[in-house]
């Protein structure tokens, strides 16, 4: 029996191994696009990526799978600090695979057999110097994790109105909402004769070259050329002001219904929503404009996109915009300000709005009772944030406690250009070596090097 069993067993086949397990050699953490597959817990691309269809499907995939590696490896939810940053140095480099389109696909194994080294180095390099956001960020992100909610490009026309501005009807009576523009706070740059675009078809982007001309039996009686914007007043100044300029910078959403971006408004205009700030590092702390330029640069294809399209020029634009907290949606909530007295932040309500103490009706107090804090309805919302950075700055903590100080768009454009010259070039990828196979491929053979060698 022992003879016919160990037989039985020679001959039955070897047994198949489990592919991720033992079956597949793990790869390097970062050294290849499937060491970084595996980084974010993609140990079975092929299986993973199987019912993609094309990149962007794969792309979903592996978004997917580092959303769900972020929550796992967080630092707040008892992960490791490591962890968590090579995981968001892995997503990096994939996705800057995806979007400089030196990639094709994910799935096939010359392109996972890539070498990633350098660029995972450089990944992991930024990763250790940028700010990431809190645990409730990520598991916020979950609803939207396939389309960013918001993106911001250079206009392609001269058609959109800034959103803060309000609709026309508003606008009938000279009203310009929120709109800096239309207020009168900023001002479009002065288009000169030798920028102007004259003669062009009133169609699309202007783009389709000259307006044809039309042949009549006598001239036309000229008509008087429309004043420059500037020089416009009342209704006809908003209507001007509120437009965005082609080619200047403009940020909008997406629209679940169509699935396209709207609702533009001029990036110095823009209200920075939650889901962008909460994701930024605090300017009081760090008021460091590259470290902004990080943080947005990380929310490409997530929630914010882009923003890696756009020059160091554009780039300030909008990095002076969220480094203002003013700027920002929902955001100045006691929650993120150091404990301040009550008292103090009634004060600073008062003295910042003197109709806030009539509506209170606070009475005359005796000096007995002038230490306890004013009786009636407290500040709240975002008259409750201004009084308490207002409270925290005179009592000396601004430093700590206060929004920070307020970035000019020329100051940060000389503290990226700055770091965009410190920063190393990268160096090139090596691409895997491969080895001739015996009735394979034939290689070509140096008959130099073999005569110097006889």
């Amino acid at each position: 029996r022992r003879d016919v069993t160990t037989s039985f067993r020679s001959r039955m086949p070897p047994k198949k191994k489990k592919a991720g397990s033992g079956g597949q050699k793990r790869a390097p953490r970062g050294d290849t696009v499937r060491g970084c597959l595996m980084t974010l817990g993609i140990d079975d691309p092929a299986g993973a990526f199987e019912g993609a269809e094309n990149l962007e499907d794969e792309f979903k995939v592996v978004k997917r799978a580092w959303h769900k590696m972020c929550l796992a490896t967080h630092p707040d939810k008892g992960g490791s600090e490591e962890e968590f940053r090579a995981v968001q140095a892995a997503f990096d480099v994939l996705k800057d695979k995806k979007t400089s389109g030196t990639i094709g696909t994910f799935a096939s194994s010359s392109a996972q057999s890539s070498s990633t080294s350098t660029a995972f180095k450089h990944a992991s390099d930024a990763a250790a110097k940028a700010h990431y956001p809190p645990a409730g960020y990520y598991e916020e992100m979950r609803e939207n994790i396939n389309v960013p909610v918001y993106r911001v490009e250079l206009a392609k026309t001269d058609r959109s109105s800034c959103f803060t501005a309000g609709p026309p009807q508003k606008r009938a009576s000279g009203a310009a909402g929120k709109c800096r523009f239309g207020l009168g706070e900023l001002c479009h740059p002065v288009v000169t004769d030798a920028t102007a675009v004259s003669n062009v078809a009133a169609i699309g982007d202007g783009a389709e070259g000259p307006a044809p001309t039309k042949k009549r039996g006598r001239p036309s009686k000229p008509k008087p050329s429309k004043p420059d914007g500037p020089k416009l007043t009342g209704k006809a100044y908003v209507d001007w002001a509120v437009k965005i300029p082609v080619n200047s910078v403009r940020v909008g959403s997406v629209d679940p219904v169509a699935g396209t971006y709207g609702r533009w408004s001029h990036a110095e205009c823009w209200r920075v929503p939650e889901k962008v700030h909460r994701g930024l590092p605090n300017p009081a702390l760090e008021p460091d404009p590259v470290a902004f330029e990080r943080a947005l640069l990380a929310m490409n294809e997530v929630v914010f996109c882009g923003f890696e399209e756009l020059g160091l020029g554009h780039r300030a634009i909008v990095v002076a915009r969220v480094m203002d907290v003013s700027a920002w949606a929902a955001s100045t909530s006691t929650a993120r300000v150091a404990p301040v007295a009550e008292a103090d932040v009634v004060a600073a309500d008062e003295a910042s709005d003197p109709r806030s103490r009539r509506a209170r009706g606070r009475a005359k107090q005796t000096e007995a009772d002038e230490e306890e804090p004013a009786k009636g309805a407290a500040p709240t919302g975002k008259k409750r944030a201004r009084a308490t950075y207002a409270a925290a700055e005179k009592a000396g903590k601004s430093t700590t406690t206060g929004p920070g100080r307020v970035w000019s768009v020329e100051e940060v454009r000389v503290a990226l250009e700055a770091a965009a010259r410190a920063r190393p070039e990268p160096e090139p990828e090596v691409g895997a070596v491969v080895k001739p196979v015996r009735g394979g491929v034939k290689t070509e053979i140096d008959w130099t090097a073999v005569h110097q060698e006889m």
